[in-house]
């Protein structure tokens, strides 16, 4: 509660929108936990729960206690995207479905590997398959450049728009939360929101990413 205290002074302001737990392993329980964000909760200090790097049991175990506060918990924050889908098979993106909590993305452009520098609407440059691999096939991650690439130059967006957009087509409850240095990249970012992958793009890169399942 300190370290909760101490945000709200910093940032000035009188209750924080929403209070994540990082991680789960601290000194005290889970339930103990969720009793301490209950009651900021009640005390008008925060106004929804979420927790940070849970896995399933560790989430239904935070769940379960805010209920007994009639509080449901609101995020899972973890890292999800093309290059590391962790999160489907290890049963925390179904988790999240059931038990409606926000599957909030961190790393969603696995820190710069799934963004190119190439500005939107630029002219196509030369792909992996003009060029050739230097006699060697394309690696995964490769093959799954490419697709990234040429979907993002017909559509006149950036690689990482698309691999965003991937990830906002996936499931309603996913909502990535990509980091942003300049204006420029919190534009195109917010730009991600205002158009959409075709069921054939969507369904391109799902394959294409698929060996990096989990």
């Amino acid at each position: 509660m300190n370290a909760l205290n101490a945000s709200l002074t910093r940032l000035g302001v009188q209750t924080i929108d929403l209070y994540y737990v990082h991680f789960p392993f601290t000194l005290l329980s889970i339930e103990t936990l969720m009793d301490l964000m209950a009651q900021a909760v009640e005390t008008g200090k925060i106004r929804a729960v979420g927790v940070s790097n849970f896995n399933v049991k560790q989430m239904r175990r935070a769940a379960t206690r805010l209920a007994r506060y009639h509080i449901p918990l609101a995020a899972n924050q973890v890292r999800y995207n093309l290059l590391h889908r962790q999160p489907e098979e290890n049963g925390v993106l179904d988790a999240c479905r059931e038990l409606n909590v926000a599957l909030v993305a961190y790393c969603p452009l696995e820190k710069g590997r799934l963004k190119s520098n190439t500005v939107p609407g630029a002219p196509p440059s030369s792909s992996p398959s003009s060029t050739g691999w230097k006699g060697k096939a394309p690696s995964k991650e490769e093959a799954l450049q490419e697709i990234l690439q040429t979907i993002a130059q017909q559509r006149g967006k950036s690689v990482g728009q698309v691999a965003l957009n991937w990830l906002l087509r996936k499931d309603e409850h996913v909502i990535p939360i990509p980091g942003t240095t300049s204006e420029r990249h919190a534009l195109e970012n917010a730009d991600t929101l205002s158009w959409e992958l075709s069921d054939d793009e969507f369904a391109a890169i799902d394959q294409a990413s698929s060996p990096w399942k989990h």
